[in-house]
């Protein structure tokens, strides 16, 4: 068994001396090791849509941006022709 190390803390040489002499976890302790899911997982899981991968060739894709604002939203759409609001 394998002793759970908080995220964002490396293990040394003082933590494994200590987490040698701390009890290992168990087999059932995701309540102390937390996986967190981005949301592109998320929505992939839930929804069905993968927005990691490229429906044109299949590649990967990654997200460089969210764009929250609808003002700025409506002018990148009004430019590419699309219909800026919703029907």
């Amino acid at each position: 068994m394998s002793a759970c190390t908080a995220p964002g803390q490396p293990a040394g040489p003082d933590e494994d001396a200590e987490a040698a002499q701390a009890p290992a976890c168990e087999a059932n302790c995701a309540h102390r090791c937390p996986v967190r899911l981005g949301w592109a997982s998320v929505l992939k899981r839930v929804f069905g849509i993968d927005l990691q991968q490229c429906p044109n060739c299949g590649g990967k894709l990654k997200v460089i941006a969210a764009i929250p604002d609808v003002p700025v939203i409506d002018k990148i759409l009004t430019h590419l022709g699309l219909q800026a609001r919703p029907l």
